[in-house]
């Protein structure tokens, strides 16, 4: 039965019956071409048992794959995406230590198998739960809270880069955005926004500021800006390509906090 044994199948089962009804679990072997089975059975046990003979029989483990995908329906969770997050991650407990994974577009694909168990946790972690264990500034979750609990992390990272520069246009009353917000408020010989006892006198001290300039302009030009995924810079749907991108904008928030006004623009 290739990599999922019995043990594997009846801890999935226990999953997908917790979403459905014993009636829909019989519509959906109806559907798939498997014998209904005894209804008076507990629903866990008497799904497991018809798909561990399906499997045994095909010698595949195509039945487990597509009950799975019957009942892991995204746009059935369309208004309660924490608890598709829970599905998606109690299906996958089992799964990614047999090399399958359940992805985001309700299907069942082949995977890395995970080899040991912090690897399997961290794969298994929610966005925002990786966000909250690398201690991120607040300020990036505020303006993209809806896009983390979602997994969206293409929005999350384009509503997080927004925020940055809704920060810098209250703190300057500027009316640019990105890039050309950043040339206007950061320029050395008559800066906008100043690094706090930074008197941009020193080698070391224009450094730091050009440093944090390049920073915004890396972000502007990297997430702000909607095609650069088009282009290959990050992949919008990579989840360590967003943690990557939200640790930098969280790194420029902090760098803000210890900014002031030079002036104001307003």
């Amino acid at each position: 039965m290739s990599s999922l044994n019995s043990q594997d199948i009846e801890l999935i089962c226990q999953v997908l019956c917790d979403e459905i009804t014993g009636s829909k679990i019989t519509d959906m072997l109806t559907t798939l071409g498997l014998p209904v089975g005894d209804e008076g059975y507990t629903k866990w046990r008497r799904l497991s048992a018809i798909l561990i003979n399906a499997c045994t029989n095909q010698g595949s483990l195509r039945p487990v794959f597509d009950s799975i995908e019957y009942v892991c329906v995204p746009s059935k969770y369309i208004d309660i995406p924490e608890n598709w997050e829970m599905l998606k991650r109690n299906i996958n407990k089992t799964l990614i230590f047999k090399g399958f994974e359940l992805d985001d577009s309700g299907k069942v694909q082949k995977t890395a198998r995970a080899q040991t168990f912090k690897d399997a946790t961290l794969r298994l972690q929610t966005l925002e739960e990786r966000l909250k264990d690398s201690d991120v500034h607040p300020l990036v979750s505020k303006y993209c809270s809806e896009e983390l609990l979602q997994e969206n992390y293409f929005h999350a990272i384009l509503e997080a880069s927004k925020g940055i520069f809704f920060r810098i246009r209250e703190m300057t009353g500027s009316t640019l955005d990105s890039g050309k917000l950043v040339e206007e408020c950061f320029k050395k010989n008559n800066p906008v926004i100043v690094i706090n006892g930074n008197k941009l006198q020193s080698d070391e001290e224009l450094s730091a500021y050009q440093g944090l300039k390049h920073l915004l302009l890396s972000i502007a030009q990297l997430y702000r800006n909607t095609n650069a995924h088009s282009l290959k810079l990050y992949n919008p749907n990579n989840l360590n390509d967003a943690i990557t991108a939200l640790t930098l904008m969280s790194l420029a928030h902090n760098l803000l906090d210890n900014c002031s006004n030079a002036r104001r623009l307003d």
